[in-house]
């Protein structure tokens, strides 16, 4: 019998683990990241023992992690990030500082040295980026305000892993100016960021351009590949966190007409290495440790999770967030996060942190990510009970959309404006949704959709959805359809530069709306009669070759303005 030198047991067992359990938590109504979790807890060292080598599996699942950053960049833009620098540097800034503090002067009190201190402080002072944006990711809410607010803290997170792994090496000396070396580390961290920035924002679309032309969609997969894991090297190698750079990069290629492709590629590999990062985090959880000191276990845990919230609900007051949202961004980040595994794995390799101290608060984290999809699903529960009534909706509109630029305003949301809104969501384009039916609003609210109650008919409340910023504004109310003429008009004169795309009823409602100054009008009468008379062809016998050729000479008249609008936006990005 032929003897192989790979023995891929332990893949079979993480393959074997995640089928029979992430169908069934999904049935159950649960999110599969607690699938995830409870697999990695059950095969780990803990309890099966059927992978005992978890810190192995843990520098493979990182991988996890490092696409999932890329493709959160990918979603950005330059400018969307600009638009979010108050939120990032702001809020993000004040939530890490004032929470590494108070935890930092807790252990202190406890009896921790100074060192140790600082260590747990800025560990736990960080959260779940993998946890919490595949929860919003799962729920829709992505492009929320809960979403953009999480995110941003999120973000300066990850930019401000790079001082506290400069101060690994420094605590585990003596005698070294740690100002000093944390001001290099800073300066160090700007200086690579900007080569890196430099490179790809001149390189990637040439060699892109030059894959594309061999048509070879291995070669398209690799290079992306080589894009990801290479600046993730990179950045690692100048002492940034690899996360860092793989999100720097899906930022760069964001801005290439690839993106689209690009994302779809890499999704296969972020979804099998994510599942596999939450199974290594599962593989932490010691249950016999947890049984052993569950007092102790449980009072870290509470304090994290309270202290966490209360600073970020706080904050986010500070910064303008309405209750509602504060309360949801604070138990959505009040876990703790994967780089607390990485800090204090090296502090305890590096005797910073004694081995049970390092082992009760990796237990800790462990058990506050578990308990995340809970925690998110209570913040959205308050959220929704602390969300004023209809009757201020206007205000609402407006708290909503006061941090929004370049964003979509969508006016109703039937059918049509459901479809859109759905497709801008995925896309995470951010965006506002309007409409007057309080059932529709509810229900829309409930699945995750950035939709309020107000009339899209109404200037004063297009403006409080931030119509003076906005990028385009897309118009599917299919009743009135003078005053939607007159609206557009209105619109037109007072915002030549707004895109406005319009939902038409037929021909010459979409050539009147054109002259009142829609950049677009889809005429959906149209376009039911060519299905229906493609179909008729097709049954009759003609060939669908012939079918196709007569629809596309009709479509190429008749949506020539769209055409034409296309190509403007498509010389423009090329620019």
């Amino acid at each position: 019998m032929m003897e192989h030198g790979f023995d891929f047991t332990p893949v079979l067992i993480f393959l074997t683990a995640a089928v029979a359990l992430v169908p069934l938590f999904q049935a159950l109504g649960v999110s599969p990241i607690l699938a995830y979790l409870a697999a990695g807890a059950i095969i780990g060292p803990h309890v099966l023992g059927l992978i005992k080598e978890v810190e192995n599996i843990g520098h493979v699942a990182e991988f996890g992690v490092i696409f999932l950053l890329f493709t959160i960049g990918l979603e950005l833009s330059i400018l969307r990030l600009m638009n979010m620098r108050r939120e990032v540097l702001g809020l993000g800034t004040v939530q890490v500082l004032v929470t590494a503090l108070l935890i930092g002067y807790g252990a202190h009190q406890l009896g921790s040295s100074m060192e140790v201190a600082i260590l747990i402080g800025g560990g736990l002072a960080f959260s779940s980026t993998a946890m919490v944006m595949q929860l919003l990711a799962e729920r829709g809410e992505s492009a929320s305000r809960t979403g953009r607010g999480a995110f941003s803290v999120l973000l300066f997170q990850d930019l401000a892993v790079v001082p506290f792994m400069a101060l690994l090496p420094l605590l585990a000396s003596d005698g070294s100016d740690i100002g000093k070396a944390m001001a290099l580390a800073g300066i160090k961290a700007i200086l690579a960021l900007l080569v890196i920035f430099l490179i790809g924002r001149f390189l990637l679309s040439p060699l892109y351009d030059l894959v594309a032309r061999t048509h070879n969609r291995e070669l398209f997969v690799a290079t992306t590949l080589l894009i990801v894991l290479g600046t993730s090297w990179a950045t690692g190698r100048m002492g940034l966190s690899l996360e860092l750079g793989a999100f720097l990069a899906g930022l760069l290629l964001a801005e290439t007409q690839y993106r689209h492709q690009v994302e779809g590629d890499i999704k296969p590999f972020k979804g099998l290495f994510l599942g596999l990062f939450f199974m290594s985090v599962g593989m932490t959880i010691d249950l016999q440790l947890v049984w052993t000191q569950i007092g102790t276990v449980l009072l870290l845990l509470l304090s994290l999770l309270s202290l966490k919230c209360t600073v970020l609900v706080l904050f986010c007051r500070l910064f303008g967030f309405p209750m509602a949202t504060a309360v949801h961004i604070g138990l959505l980040l009040a876990q703790g996060g994967e780089f607390a595994f990485v800090l204090f794995g090296f502090a305890m390799v590096l005797g910073i942190i004694p081995t049970e101290i390092g082992q009760l608060l990796l237990v800790t984290v462990s058990l506050s990510m578990v308990l995340t999809p809970w925690l998110a699903s209570l913040g959205a529960y308050l959220s929704r009970r602390l969300t004023p009534p209809l009757a201020n909706q206007e205000e609402r509109i407006q708290t909503a959309s006061e941090d929004l630029r370049n964003h979509v305003i969508v006016g109703g949301f039937g059918r049509v404006g459901q479809t859109v809104a759905r497709l801008l969501q995925n896309y995470n384009v951010p965006y506002i949704a309007l409409d007057v039916d309080p059932f529709k609003v509810a229900q829309g609210q409930a699945q995750g959709y950035s939709v309020y109650y107000g009339s899209a008919a109404q200037i004063d409340v297009l403006k409080a959805a931030g119509l003076e910023w906005a990028h385009l504004l897309v118009m599917t109310l299919d009743h009135h359809p003078e005053r939607t003429q007159y609206l557009i008009s209105d619109l037109h004169r007072s915002y030549p530069d707004l895109e406005i795309l319009v939902r038409g009823r037929d021909q010459i409602q979409s050539k009147q709306l054109r002259q009142a100054g829609a950049a677009a009008v889809i005429p959906e009468a149209l376009e039911a009669s060519l299905q229906l008379s493609s179909l008729t062809l097709k049954c009759w016998g003609i060939p669908p070759e012939a079918v196709e050729q007569a629809l596309e000479e009709i479509r190429r008249e008749d949506y020539a303005p769209i055409v034409a609008l296309l190509a403007k936006r498509r010389k423009a990005t090329d620019k």
